[in-house]
């Protein structure tokens, strides 16, 4: 299986977590960027 490197930039960053705690009320710190990276290259 190839691998995937997904970068994001801030804004990409800043969008996703807003909208992820919009949604499950879930606050996602700038620590927690790899793991937003991880889930989304699955």
């Amino acid at each position: 299986m190839a691998e995937i490197n997904i970068t994001l930039s801030d804004s990409e960053f800043n969008k996703i977590r807003d909208r992820i705690y919009k949604i499950a009320g879930i606050s996602l710190g700038e620590a927690k960027r790899t793991l937003v990276v991880s889930r989304l290259s699955k």
